[in-house]
C-alpha cells in the first residue's frame, strides 16, 4: 500500500513539472475554426483521446474476430 501511495505521488509531481514547463499557448487550426489552448491542456487531452481511439478500435477488431 505504501509503494502506491509513492508511485501515485511521483506521477502527481511529474505531471505537475510538466504542466510547469509547457505553460505556452499553441493555436490549433481546423477550417474555419481557430484555438488558442495551453500545451498542458492540449497534451493530455490528445493522449486521453488517443487511448478512447485505441479502446474503440481493440473493442471492434475483437467482435470481428468473433
Amino acid at each position: 500500500m505504501k509503494t502506491k501511495i509513492i508511485v501515485v505521488l511521483i506521477i502527481i509531481i511529474l505531471l505537475g513539472i510538466v504542466a510547469f514547463q509547457n505553460q505556452s499557448d499553441i493555436s490549433i487550426k481546423l477550417y474555419f475554426w481557430k484555438l488558442s489552448v495551453s500545451k498542458a491542456i492540449f497534451i493530455p487531452v490528445s493522449i486521453f483521446i488517443g487511448f478512447i481511439f485505441g479502446y474503440i478500435s481493440g473493442r471492434f477488431k475483437k467482435r470481428r474476430s468473433r
